[in-house]
């Protein structure tokens, strides 16, 4: 509650963004700028200048820019890419890693210094020798980090080839912008609220929290309606929302957008089955009723012949 509080206070207190919230996907942003000392993440930005585009890490708390790559086993393979630093002290990390989900298992890594240049390219290069890394099932990762307080390092045209030639990283040149790239980021708690509805209320207020409790609501009642007739699959759709709706009490599931889509997925496709549910119960009822009125008549009219 006080983490929910103290998220909360990041809006500005106008009455517009109390209704209307600060905008969706604006969380990240307002905790950024809030400057919450020494708990504000590393930035990163894909930026353009003149016709080249390139990647730009500052510092802060850590933030790594990766992408999976497949390396050739028990092969030496070379690192090669051109760094810009505008701090006499500025370097970059670069890592390659065994991962389970957010968890490193194996890594190695190497710390490139970059010379002080406001305008001029340095390129560098740094040898790795990766024994067998993907060998246990787990997928492998290339990862950019600035570890370098207070520093900002421009990256540009990455490589990463194995002995026999194979180049292993896609856009390393970021003329594609993030494209075959993400980050992870070891301080999570920056990027969303850690509830769904407190999400909701930060970036939509009021009215945005109002709509989709009423949605949500709507869905639920269908759904037990539907089930409680026999429906079987009005069980399941009723059982998965409910357990995404109790993730969603202590984490911000919206912020993720293929997780928020599934979500809405799964709310849309209830609506549409409780709505077909519900006319083929109506009409099989109309069919009843059709059935017992032709059953009275056939009875009245073999009372008549009698």
């Amino acid at each position: 509650m006080d983490e929910w509080r103290g998220k909360l206070a990041l809006r500005p207190a106008d009455l517009a963004t109390r209704v209307f919230g600060v905008g969706v996907g604006s969380f990240p942003r307002a905790y950024f700028w809030a400057d919450p000392g020494s708990s504000r993440p590393a930035s990163f930005a894909y930026l353009r200048e003149g016709g080249n585009r390139f990647l730009r890490l500052g510092s802060g708390n850590p933030l790594y820019v990766l992408q999976r790559i497949r390396p050739s086993p028990a092969q030496d393979h070379r690192l090669r890419l051109s760094l810009r630093a505008t701090a006499a002290n500025a370097g970059l990390n670069v890592l390659v890693c065994e991962k389970s989900l957010l968890y490193s298992a194996r890594c190695v890594s190497k710390t490139i210094g970059a010379t002080k240049s406001r305008d001029a390219w340095q390129n560098h290069e740094a040898a790795f020798t990766l024994d067998n890394f993907g060998a246990s099932g787990r997928p492998v990762f290339l990862a950019l980090y600035n570890s370098r307080d207070g520093t900002v390092v421009d990256i540009d045209r990455v490589s990463f080839m194995a002995s026999d030639g194979v180049e292993l990283i896609a856009n390393g040149d970021f003329s594609g912008g993030s494209d075959r790239w993400f980050f992870v980021s070891d301080d999570h708690y920056s990027w969303y609220t850690n509830s769904l509805w407190v999400h909701v209320l930060f970036e939509q207020g009021w009215l945005g929290l109002l709509l989709l409790g009423l949605l949500v609501l709507l869905v639920l009642r269908a759904l037990a309606r539907t089930a409680w007739r026999g429906d079987s699959t009005s069980w399941v759709l009723l059982s998965s929302l409910a357990a995404g709706l109790t993730v969603a009490a202590t984490d911000s599931i919206l912020s993720a957008p293929r997780i928020a889509l599934l979500l809405f997925l799964l709310l849309f496709v209830s609506l549409l089955h409780t709505s077909s549910s519900v006319a083929e119960v109506e009409s099989r009822a109309s069919v009843r009723r059709r059935s017992g009125r032709t059953r009275r008549r056939q009875i009245q009219t073999a009372s008549v012949v009698k």
